[in-house]
């Protein structure tokens, strides 16, 4: 096989690691397992908001549910609380392996792009911080494509248009299976990465390919590329 897809990365999680986030749920809750907690509800009332044709910015959403996750525990947040987290989430560190693994790959001649729930704003702080954006064509943020989060299918349609390409040429990485889905429902192929407390749904349409590691989905697709069909 000699066509390359080109390669839509989710930024949260999937190349910075969300974990960095974790000192300051246990400061603010006692418990850093509260972090899941809260980006959990965080996708689920993203979604729920697209579901119901609300729209607003991605980080005004995460303050939000920051409170009411607070108002569950019976926790009073400090001042300030909102402001930290935004602060922290733009400055979220790139997991070891992923700049040499988006080097090779866009020496092997893959296109790269990023597409995130996360403003503008944040995404271009987030690459810029990780020191990672200049191994991008294109960052795109759903405040820029549709009034929508992922995995609405008119977030991902509003690439291809984007880009002048049919879904069949594009792969989504990303490490949440819910954005693989969406992904693949619109025509995608999906790459899901294994990062630590995420693991592929078992109905609904799979990914074509699965790593523990962006090192490791850099080899398979090299690879792929390269078997003659």
């Amino acid at each position: 096989m000699d066509h390359k897809p080109a390669l839509i990365f989710d930024v949260n999680e999937t190349l910075l690691d969300l974990d960095h986030l974790a000192p300051l749920f246990n400061r603010l809750f006692g418990s850093p397992h509260v972090l899941r907690e809260w980006f959990a509800q965080l996708v689920l009332y993203a979604q729920s908001l697209t579901l119901n044709h609300h729209s607003l910015p991605f980080g005004v959403l995460g303050c939000e549910v920051l409170k009411m996750v607070a108002a569950t525990h019976g926790k009073t947040l400090p001042a300030g609380a909102s402001y930290d987290l935004q602060r922290a989430i733009a400055t979220l560190p790139v997991w070891p392996e992923v700049p040499q693994a988006l080097a090779r790959l866009k020496a092997a001649g893959f296109s790269l792009y990023t597409l995130t729930n996360n403003s503008a704003e944040v995404l271009h702080a987030q690459l810029d911080a990780a020191a990672i954006a200049h191994h991008f064509t294109a960052c795109f943020s759903v405040d820029e494509l549709a009034a929508a989060f992922k995995p609405a299918p008119v977030v991902y349609r509003a690439v291809e248009q984007r880009l002048g390409l049919a879904g069949s040429a594009l792969c989504l990485v990303a490490c949440h299976h819910w954005d693989i889905l969406g992904a693949r429902s619109a025509g995608w192929q999906g790459a899901m990465l294994l990062r630590a407390g995420n693991a592929p749904l078992g109905v609904g349409p799979q990914p074509q390919f699965v790593a523990h590691d962006l090192a490791q989905l850099a080899d398979q697709l090299i690879s792929h590329v390269a078997t003659p069909t």
